[in-house]
């Protein structure tokens, strides 16, 4: 058989599902996992960052700020220095969000303060199980889930974050 090129790097402190896990190019050497649930299926605020280390692991998680919002099932994305959370479930009564939020990482790995951004284009419902990324100076969101309508998402969208990093 194949020889696995995956290697395993420290647990998390607990549980966690539902949270992405975002690299920050620029830093180069910070991963960040944002909210999420636990075990208990209850919704997390904490962001924990890890150092990756010469080999290219991570080296150990450690919680460095709370999440401006309770959220779950959500999309993240990092450009130009800022990481992006977008939709997910908000909440104990489990309902769709539109929110966008983004946050500056410096190069040692610290995060500035949370800035609200224009709501996703999905309304007021929102969409949870978005998927996001960047590419070619864009961030894309695709796909989802909206609780309210009951409906699955085929939508793409798009944005080009201004200079400063905030989206227009």
């Amino acid at each position: 058989g194949l020889e696995s090129p995956w290697r395993n790097g420290p647990d998390l402190p607990f549980h966690l599902f539902n949270a992405p896990l975002v690299a920050v190019a620029g830093t180069g050497r910070y991963l960040f996992i944002i909210a999420g649930q636990n075990d208990a299926n209850v919704p997390q605020q904490t962001v924990y960052r890890s150092e990756i280390d010469a080999q290219g692991a991570p080296s150990g998680w450690s919680a460095v700020t709370t999440f401006p919002d309770i959220v779950t099932s959500h999309a993240a994305t990092a450009f130009g220095g800022r990481i992006y959370v977008l939709g997910g479930l908000s909440d104990a009564r489990s309902q769709t969000t539109p929110r966008v939020w983004s946050v500056a990482v410096d190069t040692g790995g610290h995060l500035g303060i949370w800035q609200r951004e224009p709501d996703f284009p999905f309304g007021v419902s929102g969409v949870r199980g978005t998927v996001a990324l960047t590419a070619s100076g864009r961030l894309y969101a695709a796909g989802g889930y909206d609780d309210r309508t009951g409906q699955r998402k085929a939508d793409v969208w798009s944005t080009k974050p201004s200079s400063t990093g905030f989206l227009e």
